[in-house]
């Protein structure tokens, strides 16, 4: 199969592109540097770089977008999509489904199929058993998607169909948005006070090293990416929004507890109202798997932090009635030791938390601050 990938310099589309190549395939590739390519390809076997997107679509009979930042994903359809092949399948990797199936649905001339595609896993993840979503939109029968799971098949994802764009961008949401938006924002704070987590007194547990790795982590990508699905994507909005308004609400029911018994009775029910929408059972089973992964119990006795954004997380959650264990996301290993992180907090060091929430003044300051950086980037995003 002739395979054409525009955007074939970024991450996710140097990935597939090479993995294509191995197996066999010619892959046309394009980007707006070309200088790119040549460095990001030199030597690989059945690569050939185009000077234009529209070379690329022109040969293609599999014609994968892979743009960033996702703003640009419509002009970059409408000036290539005209010269691709009738019969040929075109989608793209985009995170955010509903810009990029418009555009296609558009633009693509009749004859073309469209099959929206999402990789569920990072560029340097090998795909076998991560999944990979297939959104088909245009098609001619079950030709079509038969093909490209057996483009798929030696790669050894699980490919799972959704039905619309929409339901893509709902899942994604409940997972993505959310999870970036406390992390880049925590990050934010951790700047904005000079602080280095791992050594600071507050982050002092398992769970604080697990977050704080995976807040780097995400800082050391590309932003352009996770930019454009906190932006494009139509859930975000209302997804970031009740976060902020949690964390606001358990700030206000901390600080009021230090001197009235009603507020923090309060704070108790307003924080521990997850619990039974998560399944006890469920918490549990997160402390045990946390338990086996770390290698040890997790003994929050001398702990220090109070877990305020995980907290927040549980409780937006449980207002959104998102599900972590029916979202096929939450599969993926970033998003489910996220999710094993965020019920822990609720089992037996909960009461611990609260406690910090109220009196280590060091975790108040981390909070107020992460709540600012929050307010702060909602305002950037139109929130």
């Amino acid at each position: 199969m002739n395979i054409g990938i525009v955007g074939a310099a970024g991450g996710m589309g140097k990935a597939y592109a090479s993995r294509f190549a191995t197996l066999g395939h010619t892959v046309f590739v394009s980007d707006r540097n070309v200088s790119d390519l040549h460095k990001a390809y030199e030597g690989v076997q059945n690569i050939v770089i185009m000077p234009t997107n529209q070379d690329v679509a022109r040969r293609s009979d599999l014609l994968i977008y892979s743009i960033t930042p996702l703003g640009s994903i419509d002009q970059v359809i409408k000036e290539c999509i005209g010269a691709v092949k009738p019969g040929s399948i075109v989608g793209g990797f985009t995170s955010v489904k509903t810009k990029e199936v418009a555009a296609l649905q558009q633009y693509a001339p009749s004859g073309v199929q469209i099959v929206s595609m999402h990789p569920m896993h990072g560029p340097s993840l090998d795909p076998k058993n991560q999944t990979f979503i297939l959104v088909p939109v245009r098609v001619e029968g079950d030709s079509t998607t038969k093909k490209l799971e057996e483009l798929l098949r030696p790669l050894g994802p699980k490919v799972v169909y959704l039905t619309s764009s929409d339901e893509h961008d709902k899942i994604t949401a409940d997972t993505q948005v959310l999870t970036h938006f406390t992390l880049f924002t925590m990050g934010d704070a951790w700047r904005r006070l000079g602080i280095t987590p791992s050594a600071h007194p507050t982050y002092q547990n398992p769970i604080d090293d697990l977050k704080a790795l995976m807040t780097q982590r995400l800082l050391s990508q590309n932003l352009d990416v996770y930019t454009g699905i906190a932006v494009e994507n139509p859930e975000a909005r209302r997804q970031v929004r009740e976060y902020v308004e949690s964390l606001h609400g358990l700030m206000q029911f901390s600080i009021m507890a230090r001197d009235s018994k009603a507020a923090l009775s309060h704070l108790r029910g307003f924080a521990g109202a997850p619990r039974d929408y998560l399944g006890r059972d469920k918490i549990r089973e997160a402390e045990e798997t946390l338990e086996a992964l770390f290698g040890k119990k997790l003994d929050f006795k001398d702990n220090l932090n109070s877990q305020t954004s995980l907290i927040a997380k549980g409780i937006t959650w449980a207002v959104l009635g998102i599900n972590p264990s029916e979202n096929l996301a939450f599969k993926s290993p970033p998003y489910e030791i996220l999710s094993l992180m965020t019920h822990a907090v609720f089992g037996r060091g909960f009461e611990t938390f609260l406690r910090n929430m109220i009196s280590n003044s060091e975790t108040t300051r981390l909070c107020l601050q992460h709540i600012s950086c929050c307010f702060r980037r909602m305002h950037i995003k139109g929130g």
